[in-house]
C-alpha cells in the first residue's frame, strides 16, 4: 500500500505486477470513494445524494475481498466459496474498507503468532462485526460471547468445554471430497466481547494473558480474542453529580472495571469510523431493513431511501455537536432509530408522506 501512485516508477510498478504483488494507492482509493459518494445539486429547493447502485457496490466489495483473501492466505480452491459467503447472508451489508482490511491483517498476524489480541474501541465502532467477518474469511469457527455483569467463571467454563468438545469432533472428522470446503479443523476462535464490564476482571486476565482457567492450560487450538470499552471519565452536570455521586462507575463513559496491568500490554486501539466509512455503514443498515417492512411499503421505501439516508447522517452529525461525550455517538444509535422507524411504518403509516413523518 502506497500513499501516492507517483511514488513508484513505471519500471518498479511492472516488476511488482509480475511478482503478483497487489499495489494499492491510498490516495487513489480515497478519491474513488469520494467520487462514489459525491453530492449533487438537484434543484433550487436543496440538494440530495446519489446512492451508488448495488452492482457498483458489490463489484468494489468483491475486489476488496480478493485483496483480503490473498493477504490472509485463503487457498485458491476455496476463494470463490469464501467470496460468496462474504457477500451474502449476515455479511451482505458489511462494509469492507481498506482500513478494516489493515486491521484484519494485524489481528490475523497476532493470532498466528499466539499473541493475545485485545481490541479497545468505542461501542458500536464495528469490533465484533470485524472479528466475525475475518473468521469467515479464513474459514475458522468462531464462538462470540457477549460479556456483562451477570457472566461469571461458571459460564465461561461451560463455553470453553463446549469449544474443546467441538475440537474433538473436528479431529474425528474424516477428510473427503464432500467436506473439503468445511471450516478450518485446526482451531476455534473464542471472542470475549466487552469483557471489562464483568467485575471478575482478574479471572478474564488469566484466560486472555495466560491462556488458562484456574491454572489449567486450555488447548493451543482455542485462540482467545477480546474486546473492551475505554475506561474514561465523562463530564457530569451538577444534577448528575447529585444523582450518581455514590455510584463509582457512573462517573465513567462506560460502566467498566479497570483493566489489569498485564492486559494493558496487549491493548490495541481499534479507533473510530471515518465519516465516509460511517456513511457507507448507514446506507447498508438502511437497505437491510427493507425486507422487514410490509410489502406495500417497500416500493415507497426505495423512493425515500436517499432522504432517509441524508436525514440520519445529519442527525448523527447534530448529536455529536450537542453531547458532552462525542465518542458516545455510534452506529448503535442508527440501529435504534431504524428499529423504531420500521415498527412505526408497519403499524401506522400507509403512504410516502407518512413515511417521512415516521422518520
Amino acid at each position: 500500500m502506497i500513499s501516492n501512485e507517483n511514488d513508484v516508477k513505471d519500471k518498479g510498478y511492472e516488476f511488482l505486477k509480475e511478482a503478483k504483488i497487489i499495489l494499492l494507492c491510498w490516495k487513489e482509493e480515497m478519491s474513488k470513494l469520494q467520487r462514489l459518494w459525491a453530492w449533487i445539486i438537484v434543484n433550487v429547493y436543496g440538494s440530495t445524494i446519489t446512492i451508488p447502485s448495488n452492482e457498483d457496490i458489490l463489484e468494489e466489495k468483491k475486489k476488496r475481498i480478493e485483496v483480503l483473501c490473498q493477504t490472509v492466505g485463503v487457498p485458491e480452491p476455496k476463494m470463490n466459496a469464501i467470496t460468496k459467503k462474504l457477500c451474502e447472508g449476515e455479511f451482505k451489508h458489511y462494509v469492507l474498507t481498506y482500513d478494516n482490511i489493515l486491521k484484519m491483517i494485524n489481528i490475523i498476524l497476532n493470532v498466528r503468532s499466539n499473541l493475545s489480541t485485545v481490541l479497545m474501541g468505542e461501542t458500536g465502532c464495528g469490533k465484533t462485526a470485524l472479528i466475525k467477518y475475518l473468521a469467515c474469511a479464513i474459514d475458522t469457527e468462531l464462538e462470540a460471547v457477549d460479556i456483562h455483569g451477570g457472566i461469571d467463571r461458571t459460564h465461561i467454563d461451560e463455553i470453553v468445554e463446549k469449544c474443546k468438545e467441538r475440537l474433538r469432533s473436528m479431529e474425528s472428522t474424516v477428510e473427503s471430497k464432500e467436506n473439503e470446503f468445511q471450516r478450518n479443523p485446526k482451531e476455534i476462535w473464542l471472542f470475549l466481547d466487552e469483557f471489562n464490564t464483568s467485575p471478575d476482571i482478574g479471572w478474564f486476565n488469566e484466560l486472555i494473558c495466560n491462556r488458562s482457567l484456574d491454572g489449567v492450560k486450555i488447548p493451543d487450538e482455542i485462540k482467545i480474542l477480546a474486546a473492551c470499552n475505554p475506561y474514561r471519565k465523562r463530564k457530569l452536570s451538577g444534577q448528575e453529580k447529585e444523582w450518581f455521586g455514590k455510584d463509582q462507575l457512573a462517573q465513567y463513559a462506560y460502566r467498566v472495571f479497570p483493566l489489569c496491568e498485564t492486559v494493558k500490554v496487549h491493548l490495541w486501539q481499534f479507533g473510530s469510523l471515518f465519516e465516509l466509512d460511517e456513511r457507507q455503514y448507514i446506507l447498508e443498515m438502511i437497505k437491510s431493513r427493507k425486507k422487514e417492512l410490509n410489502e406495500p411499503l417497500q416500493t415507497m421505501f426505495d423512493n425515500e431511501m436517499s432522504l432517509i439516508f441524508e436525514q440520519i447522517c445529519k442527525s448523527q452529525k447534530f448529536v455529536r455537536t450537542k453531547l458532552q461525550d462525542v465518542a458516545m455517538v455510534s452506529l448503535r444509535d442508527v440501529e435504534r432509530c431504524l428499529n423504531i422507524f420500521v415498527w412505526l411504518a408497519n403499524r401506522y403509516f400507509a403512504n410516502a408522506s407518512n413515511i417521512r413523518q415516521c422518520l
